[in-house]
């Protein structure tokens, strides 16, 4: 069972970095279309619910063109 300190540790970059290595050599890296399929989908899902955040706290968010993978 995690504390909930654990929860709120911070993720450096070098943390990634070495996961990332450890993912290579053990051949379960996933595609780069993989990944950005799922943060494709995570940010459909999500999307709404920031954008309704940051209107509430009146902040501004620039319109962006959504990414088209093919």
């Amino acid at each position: 069972m995690s504390s909930h300190n654990e929860s709120k540790k911070k993720i450096h970059p070098s943390d990634i970095r070495r996961q990332a290595e450890a993912m290579v050599a053990a051949g379960t890296m996933p595609s780069l279309e993989t990944v950005l399929e799922a943060v494709a989908s995570v940010r459909q899902k999500f999307r709404p619910k920031i954008l309704e955040s940051c209107r509430r706290a009146k902040i501004h968010v620039a319109k962006s063109v959504e990414p088209h993978f093919s």
